[in-house]
């Protein structure tokens, strides 16, 4: 099985190197013992899956790695690409410059209060209230002046 997911983690289609990587991580989840054999020829697909194009490849590669920091002994196993496990994730961090100006336009809409217009309760309205909301609300507070905690 393990042979079979290695040949498939060249395959040119995203879905299938993503399902690989997904496998690969269900196994370590389960049962990491069974990856002892492969664990280096993992760990190096893992690394190159963490800098794949494809966005879904690169976030099931990252999964791996979050289940490789679970258990004391995995944190050991992988202590010999931590270096480059770093480098490769902070090369993941650079936004490119269209990116920038979108976080920066969200950003300046969310400090405007535009977005609290669009978060603002249904039940606050500015006084628009039609006939009926208007007997309802009456109905209400004649109910609330008769009925106290002392009654």
């Amino acid at each position: 099985f393990i042979q079979t997911l290695a040949h498939l983690s060249t395959d040119p289609n995203t879905k299938v190197r993503t399902l690989v990587c997904q496998a690969i991580t269900t196994i370590s989840t389960t049962h990491v013992a069974v990856l002892d054999a492969y664990f280096d020829n993992i760990c190096v697909f893992m690394l190159v899956a963490l800098q794949d194009t494809q966005e879904c490849v690169a976030i099931e590669s990252c999964e791996f790695w979050a289940v490789m920091l679970e258990t004391p002994d995995t944190k050991i196993a992988i202590m010999s690409y931590l270096n480059t496990l770093v480098q490769h994730l902070v090369s993941r961090l650079y936004l490119t410059q269209e990116q920038m100006d979108t976080e920066r336009n969200d950003e300046a809409s969310e400090n405007s209060g535009e977005k609290e217009l669009n978060l603002r309760p249904i039940h606050h309205k500015n006084g628009s209230n039609t006939g009926s909301a208007k007997a309802e609300d009456k109905e209400t507070a004649e109910l609330s002046t008769r009925w106290t905690l002392r009654k």
